[in-house]
């Protein structure tokens, strides 16, 4: 009986039994507009599952996950986020005494006749890396959407998937 059952299993785990992804798309809008690149994430309700899309111009997504197109089946809950993009370089890029002042005392450092200027206070050990080449966090810039839609915890948007037809999100300001 004990063979059968992990036969069972085994043929069971080969087969790909167990949940399969099912399509989503959808449509995202504040007040009755489209709201082009939104970032939508379904959060499963017991933890297990995420999957993410990003709105075009007219306000529709689809998701995909980690295992590919699509969402697991589930209920969930749907946070919405827009940020702000990133425009420019590096800070400072357009302030020529400052990069000349660095310039000459990266100089000075591979020569070996200078001690080079200390950090500005409140920089010491932060990477000075341009915006867009990764470890950029979205800490304390605000989403342009309501705040109500930004966490799983608060946003009142839920789905099942699989849905029956496209998810339509309806956003309100107020």
């Amino acid at each position: 009986m004990l063979r059968l059952s992990l036969f069972s299993v085994s043929l069971c785990l080969l087969a790909g039994c167990g949940p399969s992804l099912k399509p989503v798309t959808g449509s995202v809008q504040l007040d009755g507009k489209a709201v082009g690149g939104a970032n939508v994430t379904f959060v499963s309700t017991d933890g297990k599952y995420t999957a993410e899309g990003t709105t075009d111009d007219a306000g529709n997504f689809t998701l995909s996950c980690t295992a590919g197109q699509g969402a697991f089946p589930g209920e969930y809950k749907v946070v919405v986020t827009k940020y702000p993009k990133v425009t420019g370089g590096v800070p400072g890029e357009n302030d020529k005494s400052i990069i000349d002042q660095m310039k000459k005392e990266m100089d000075k450092g591979k020569t070996g006749s200078g001690t080079g200027t200390p950090m500005p206070k409140g920089m010491k050990g932060a990477p000075m890396m341009p915006p867009g080449m990764g470890g950029m966090s979205t800490s304390g810039v605000k989403s342009e959407l309501p705040e109500v839609y930004s966490t799983s915890e608060k946003t009142p948007l839920t789905a099942k998937v699989p849905s029956e037809g496209a998810v339509q999100l309806q956003l309100k300001s107020k």
